[in-house]
């Protein structure tokens, strides 16, 4: 009795085994599954944009589309009390959560960094109230 063959591959992203029709393209070689690779695109898809639009403003190129509050103030420069201070002005809201080692958080997205940005920019002409 020969041993029998498994079928497919395994996904190193998602952790399944996968039909080789699941796998296309460099999915076979690098074990990504057409499913996982949609996704990693649609990530990258995403901070491209988000990088394209801290430009426009002036700010330098997030590593991240999504910041916790210490790193949206470390990002900004200025303190996290700070952030805190504009985004209660401004009413942001956070866009996500995240579990960390210290607890569940909130995530914002760079547009409400930018917002920030913009309020306290000194050239600002128009009163946040």
């Amino acid at each position: 009795m020969s041993k029998q063959k498994q079928p497919g591959h395994y996904c190193r992203i998602c952790g399944r085994q996968r039909a080789n029709e699941k796998f296309g393209g460099k999915g076979h070689r690098i074990h990504v599954c057409k499913d996982c690779q949609r996704e990693q695109e649609g990530r990258k898809r995403l901070l491209k944009k988000a990088r394209q639009r801290a430009a426009e403003v002036g700010l330098r190129p997030p590593k991240r589309p999504d910041m916790t509050r210490t790193q949206a103030a470390q990002y900004l420069g200025i303190t996290p009390s700070a952030f805190d201070y504009w985004r209660s002005k401004l009413g942001i809201e956070p866009c996500g959560t995240y579990e960390g080692r210290l607890g569940t958080g909130f995530l914002y997205d760079l547009e409400a960094v930018i917002r920030i940005f913009q309020a306290r920019s000194p050239e600002n002409d128009e009163s946040i109230e």
